[in-house]
């Protein structure tokens, strides 16, 4: 009984992955004052309500990039296009040196509309007199 319980748990893991959420990021890049760095291509599968995890987009020295996304549905029973729907929510977190920000972005996606977004934030560092601006941008696909 436990071995047939074990195999249908092994043989049903799969299929489970199956129906999980991944945004794909593409194109990264970030630009730190004249100096532009590109980062990895990544999937992030996302667990159910909760999102993913803070995945890492982008480290250098003194400058940690990482990011969270969270997927949500509307249900209006009103409208159509709203009803079919798709919220991509997208937080970035910034630390450079002991300095830390926190962007946030939502994007929603109608019906028939592709689900790919370029996201681009600046982060604006003050250091005395001085500024430091980084960009950041990439490419995200919902599948």
């Amino acid at each position: 009984m436990l071995r047939r319980t074990l195999s249908l748990l092994v043989l049903m893991a799969p299929l489970m992955l199956l129906g999980q959420t991944v945004v794909d990021l593409s194109n990264v890049v970030v630009k730190d004052g004249d100096q532009e760095h590109t980062g990895q291509d990544q999937s992030i599968a996302l667990r159910g309500d909760e999102g993913s995890e803070n995945t890492v987009l982008y480290v250098d020295q003194d400058l940690t990039l990482k990011v969270h996304f969270k997927v949500s549905t509307h249900n209006v029973r009103r409208s159509s296009l709203k009803d079919s729907a798709v919220n991509l929510i997208m937080t970035l977190n910034m630390e450079a040196g002991k300095k830390k920000d926190k962007r946030r972005t939502e994007k929603i996606f109608y019906m028939d509309d592709a689900r790919t977004s370029t996201f681009k934030e600046r982060f604006l560092i003050k250091q005395g007199i001085n500024n430091r601006i980084i960009d950041v941008s990439f490419d995200a696909k919902i599948k």
